[in-house]
């Protein structure tokens, strides 16, 4: 059986979320972005772009406890 499915993978708007929210200083302390900010650069709403963040990041660490 295999460890992770299709719904595992990171889809390209989660990895560009993640990416941009990493660069910018959003998942630092304290944080050098807002999820405001992030949302109106991409033009979503916050919830979007929270909800998008979190199902990312849960993705990305599923696969590093998986392998470590």
């Amino acid at each position: 059986k295999e460890r992770f499915s299709e719904v595992d993978i990171v889809t390209f708007r989660e990895y560009e979320l993640l990416r941009f929210a990493f660069e910018k200083g959003f998942f630092d302390s304290p944080k050098r972005i807002r999820l405001e900010e992030i949302a109106g650069i991409f033009g979503f709403s916050k919830s979007t772009v929270s909800e998008t963040l979190r199902r990312g990041l849960k993705k990305v660490l599923k696969m590093y406890f998986e392998f470590y």
